[in-house]
């Protein structure tokens, strides 16, 4: 499914393209590493929809502009088709703050060599994890393991290291910068900086990144909220219905029996 609209800022210069056949391509797009995994920009020169140059990567100053014009597609001329294509692209799940805890609190010990269990979020002191690949390294000159949200949010993707788009950075990000704040009083960068986002300061009367993202993230959460009450509640009353024919059933069988025996 290909999806089309146009830009708030530039609607005569910019179009964009939200596709699942962009993220599973094996070609980079022009203009650089991706900026968001399934989602372009194009020229249209004016012309509407029509794309008149090739798809290119959304630059990070344009991502911003990108979200709240989703946001308006969504509001006004989205299938529920097209909702659930980008409801399944637009991630919403957030690390497990257990995670973001273990972390925060992962410090080298100087002239001690550590291990740290990443998935079972444990550290030991022994040697024996030495050749345990469950288990990473932690020496006394990994300084940057400092309990940071930078530090954290490495952690976070160690040891696959797999590449993050500007969203699923500013997901994870913000996640971490949330939990730092709230549960140990701690000052990290903003998400929106971190990613190199502007988010600062308005500009031409359009949104900040973080408001763009929020109002979508809330559009999308809302709608994944209801799909699942209603999924919830049709599979209630499907239960429900089993359980009449169920027990229509046996009463019937209950008198076929009855009649059999008193024919006998």
């Amino acid at each position: 499914m290909d999806i089309r609209f146009l830009s708030k800022n530039k609607p005569e210069e910019i179009g964009y393209a939200v596709s699942h056949a962009i993220y599973l391509s094996d070609s980079s797009p022009r203009g650089g590493k991706e900026t968001i995994k399934w989602a372009r920009q194009y020229l249209t020169y004016g012309d509407g929809l029509t794309q008149h140059a090739h798809l290119s990567n959304i630059p990070l100053e344009n991502v911003s502009d990108f979200l709240e014009a989703l946001a308006d597609y969504w509001l006004s001329s989205a299938t529920k088709e097209e909702k659930d294509a980008i409801s399944r692209e637009f991630r919403l799940e957030a690390p497990d703050r257990k995670t973001i805890r273990f972390f925060a609190e992962l410090k080298p010990r100087e002239g001690k060599t550590l291990y740290f269990n990443p998935r079972d979020l444990k550290v030991s002191s022994s040697p024996n994890k030495q050749h345990d690949k469950r288990w990473e390294k932690l020496t006394d000159y990994m300084s940057w393991v400092d309990g940071s949200a930078a530090a954290i949010y490495a952690l976070l993707k160690w040891p696959e290291n797999n590449y993050d788009d500007a969203l699923d950075t500013y997901r994870k990000y913000s996640c971490i910068h949330d939990t730092l704040k709230e549960e140990y009083d701690r000052w990290s960068e903003r998400p929106a900086k971190f990613c190199g986002l502007e988010d600062d300061k308005t500009w031409g009367g359009y949104l900040s990144f973080d408001t763009s993202y929020r109002i979508l993230s809330q559009l999308v959460e809302s709608y994944c909220l209801h799909a699942a009450a209603v999924c919830t509640v049709q599979r209630r009353e499907e239960h429900r219905q089993f359980l009449k024919e169920r027990e229509a059933k046996e009463i019937a069988e209950k008198a076929e029996t009855q009649e059999i025996e008193m024919a006998a």
